[in-house]
């Protein structure tokens, strides 16, 4: 079930038409009908403040265990599709860049600990990196950390070290 956040403002802005307590209320019901429960949460949603984004997180990651969840995936928040466009206009969201992704599944990942597994989507992960340099090595990282569930060594960008400027093309 996508729960996307647990930020009470946050999951009323996004219109998601239920409160934290709803959510509990059916994925109790699942429960009670043997059905195993996946919660999506986003990665950097609208309307939550920058510096409260990394909090907001692990409150969303220990909400959906406490609802019974046994995986947790997170989505980076991805613009384009007009809504989100509209919101990032106003100042109420940023789109994450691949630093933010790889912070917040390794925050959620131990975080959670023995409570359940946490993935993170990598699909199209090539829109949130600002270097091309990196992007096959730290792409393979997330992967690697999604099928271990554990913390891997973050991934050192050589053209950043050897001060060269990449440009994403858009």
């Amino acid at each position: 079930m996508g729960l996307e956040t647990a930020h009470p403002t946050a999951l009323d802005r996004l219109n998601k038409r239920f409160t934290l307590e709803a959510f509990a209320t059916a994925a109790s019901a699942l429960a009670e009908r043997g059905v195993a429960l996946r919660v999506f949460l986003l990665i950097w949603p609208p309307f939550i403040p920058v510096a409260e984004q990394d909090d907001w997180l692990l409150r969303s990651v220990d909400a959906a265990f406490s609802c019974g969840a046994s995986v947790v995936s997170l989505v980076p928040t991805r613009p384009g599709n007009g809504a989100i466009d509209a919101l990032a206009d106003e100042g109420s969201f940023r789109a994450p860049d691949l630093d933010d992704i790889e912070r917040s599944f390794a925050l959620a990942l131990g975080h959670a600990r023995e409570r359940g597994r946490v993935f993170v989507d990598v699909w199209d992960l090539d829109r949130f990196a600002p270097c091309p340099a990196c992007i096959s090595a730290r792409r393979d990282r997330l992967q690697a950390m999604n099928l271990e569930q554990i913390v891997l060594p973050a991934h050192s960008c050589q053209a950043a070290v050897h001060g060269l400027t990449m440009v994403q093309e858009q």
